[in-house]
Protein backbone atom coordinates (compact mmCIF):
# COMPACT_ATOMS: atom_id res chain seq x y z
CA UNK A 1 0.00 0.00 0.00
CA UNK A 2 1.33 3.42 -0.89
CA UNK A 3 1.40 6.27 1.62
CA UNK A 4 -1.35 7.96 -0.38
CA UNK A 5 -3.56 4.86 -0.12
CA UNK A 6 -2.85 4.60 3.60
CA UNK A 7 -3.74 8.26 4.15
CA UNK A 8 -6.95 7.82 2.14
CA UNK A 9 -7.92 4.71 4.14
CA UNK A 10 -7.24 6.49 7.45
CA UNK A 11 -9.42 9.41 6.31
CA UNK A 12 -12.24 6.97 5.39
CA UNK A 13 -11.98 5.26 8.76
CA UNK A 14 -11.94 8.61 10.55
CA UNK A 15 -15.07 9.68 8.70
CA UNK A 16 -16.80 6.43 9.59
CA UNK A 17 -15.81 6.77 13.24
CA UNK A 18 -17.10 10.33 13.23
CA UNK A 19 -20.43 9.31 11.73
CA UNK A 20 -20.85 6.55 14.31
CA UNK A 21 -20.03 8.93 17.15
CA UNK A 22 -22.49 11.52 15.81
CA UNK A 23 -25.28 8.96 15.47
CA UNK A 24 -27.83 7.91 17.99
CA UNK A 25 -28.03 4.71 19.97
CA UNK A 26 -25.36 2.58 21.57
CA UNK A 27 -22.18 4.01 20.07
CA UNK A 28 -19.91 1.42 21.69
CA UNK A 29 -21.90 -1.47 20.20
CA UNK A 30 -21.81 0.14 16.75
CA UNK A 31 -18.06 0.66 17.05
CA UNK A 32 -17.64 -2.96 18.20
CA UNK A 33 -19.56 -4.22 15.16
CA UNK A 34 -17.39 -2.15 12.83
CA UNK A 35 -14.25 -3.40 14.60
CA UNK A 36 -15.34 -6.96 13.85
CA UNK A 37 -15.68 -6.06 10.19
CA UNK A 38 -12.44 -4.13 9.74
CA UNK A 39 -9.19 -4.66 11.65
CA UNK A 40 -7.84 -1.29 10.47
CA UNK A 41 -10.84 0.42 12.03
CA UNK A 42 -10.04 -1.40 15.27
CA UNK A 43 -6.47 -0.13 15.26
CA UNK A 44 -7.64 3.42 14.47
CA UNK A 45 -10.15 3.40 17.31
CA UNK A 46 -7.75 1.90 19.85
CA UNK A 47 -5.08 4.46 19.03
CA UNK A 48 -7.62 7.19 19.73
CA UNK A 49 -8.89 5.83 23.05
CA UNK A 50 -6.90 7.01 26.04
CA UNK A 51 -9.04 5.55 28.85
CA UNK A 52 -8.26 1.93 29.68
CA UNK A 53 -11.83 1.30 30.88
CA UNK A 54 -13.19 2.31 27.47
CA UNK A 55 -10.74 -0.02 25.72
CA UNK A 56 -11.77 -2.91 27.98
CA UNK A 57 -15.47 -2.16 27.41
CA UNK A 58 -14.95 -2.06 23.65
CA UNK A 59 -12.94 -5.30 23.66
CA UNK A 60 -15.67 -6.96 25.72
CA UNK A 61 -18.32 -5.84 23.23
CA UNK A 62 -16.22 -7.05 20.27
CA UNK A 63 -15.91 -10.47 21.90
CA UNK A 64 -19.65 -10.53 22.67
CA UNK A 65 -20.50 -9.55 19.10
CA UNK A 66 -18.27 -12.30 17.72
CA UNK A 67 -19.83 -15.06 19.84
CA UNK A 68 -21.25 -17.73 17.58
CA UNK A 69 -19.27 -16.52 14.59
CA UNK A 70 -16.76 -18.99 13.28
CA UNK A 71 -13.19 -18.06 12.44
CA UNK A 72 -14.23 -18.44 8.80
CA UNK A 73 -17.11 -15.97 9.22
CA UNK A 74 -14.80 -13.40 10.80
CA UNK A 75 -12.12 -13.96 8.15
CA UNK A 76 -14.63 -13.58 5.33
CA UNK A 77 -16.05 -10.39 6.89
CA UNK A 78 -12.52 -8.98 7.06
CA UNK A 79 -11.79 -9.96 3.45
CA UNK A 80 -15.07 -8.45 2.22
CA UNK A 81 -14.46 -5.29 4.25
CA UNK A 82 -11.31 -4.84 2.20
CA UNK A 83 -13.11 -5.11 -1.14
CA UNK A 84 -12.44 -8.76 -1.93
CA UNK A 85 -14.14 -12.15 -1.82
CA UNK A 86 -12.83 -15.59 -0.91
CA UNK A 87 -13.97 -19.15 -1.40
CA UNK A 88 -12.67 -21.21 1.51
CA UNK A 89 -11.62 -24.85 1.08
CA UNK A 90 -11.05 -26.89 4.23
CA UNK A 91 -9.50 -30.15 5.38
CA UNK A 92 -13.06 -31.45 5.65
CA UNK A 93 -13.66 -30.62 1.97
CA UNK A 94 -10.59 -32.67 1.01
CA UNK A 95 -11.79 -35.59 3.14
CA UNK A 96 -15.23 -35.41 1.51
CA UNK A 97 -13.55 -35.48 -1.92
CA UNK A 98 -11.55 -38.55 -0.87
CA UNK A 99 -14.79 -40.29 0.01
CA UNK A 100 -16.44 -39.17 -3.25
CA UNK A 101 -13.66 -40.65 -5.38
CA UNK A 102 -13.38 -43.79 -3.28
CA UNK A 103 -9.92 -43.40 -1.76
CA UNK A 104 -8.91 -43.86 1.86
CA UNK A 105 -9.20 -40.69 3.95
CA UNK A 106 -6.06 -38.61 4.21
CA UNK A 107 -4.62 -37.31 7.46
CA UNK A 108 -5.25 -33.68 8.32
CA UNK A 109 -1.60 -32.96 7.46
CA UNK A 110 -1.96 -34.59 4.03
CA UNK A 111 -5.21 -32.68 3.47
CA UNK A 112 -3.35 -29.43 4.15
CA UNK A 113 -0.66 -30.55 1.68
CA UNK A 114 -3.41 -31.02 -0.91
CA UNK A 115 -4.87 -27.58 -0.15
CA UNK A 116 -1.47 -25.89 -0.42
CA UNK A 117 -0.79 -27.68 -3.69
CA UNK A 118 -4.15 -26.59 -5.07
CA UNK A 119 -3.63 -23.01 -3.92
CA UNK A 120 -0.19 -22.76 -5.52
CA UNK A 121 -0.69 -24.76 -8.70
CA UNK A 122 -4.31 -24.38 -9.86
CA UNK A 123 -5.12 -22.91 -13.25
CA UNK A 124 -6.53 -19.43 -12.60
CA UNK A 125 -8.78 -19.83 -15.65
CA UNK A 126 -10.46 -22.85 -14.04
CA UNK A 127 -10.26 -21.78 -10.42
CA UNK A 128 -10.38 -24.23 -7.56
CA UNK A 129 -13.11 -26.83 -7.89
CA UNK A 130 -13.75 -30.44 -6.93
CA UNK A 131 -11.95 -31.81 -9.99
CA UNK A 132 -8.84 -29.77 -9.20
CA UNK A 133 -8.91 -30.96 -5.57
CA UNK A 134 -9.44 -34.58 -6.68
CA UNK A 135 -6.46 -34.33 -9.05
CA UNK A 136 -4.32 -33.00 -6.19
CA UNK A 137 -5.47 -35.86 -3.92
CA UNK A 138 -4.60 -38.47 -6.53
CA UNK A 139 -1.25 -36.80 -7.20
CA UNK A 140 -0.37 -36.86 -3.50
CA UNK A 141 -1.38 -40.52 -3.21
CA UNK A 142 0.76 -41.36 -6.26
CA UNK A 143 3.75 -39.44 -4.85
CA UNK A 144 3.45 -41.26 -1.53
CA UNK A 145 3.20 -44.64 -3.26
CA UNK A 146 6.24 -43.83 -5.41
CA UNK A 147 8.31 -42.77 -2.41
CA UNK A 148 7.39 -46.03 -0.61
CA UNK A 149 8.57 -48.15 -3.57
CA UNK A 150 11.86 -46.23 -3.68
CA UNK A 151 12.58 -47.12 -0.04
Amino acid sequence: MSQEQIDKRIAEIGALAGSIMAGEGDVVSRVAEECLRDPLFTAYIFLGISHEEMKIDLLTRIVEASQGASAFDLAIKTIEANGAIADIWTVEDVKENCEAIGVDPLSDEDCMTVLRYVQQDHDANLGINHEVVEHAILSLIAEKAESKTEE
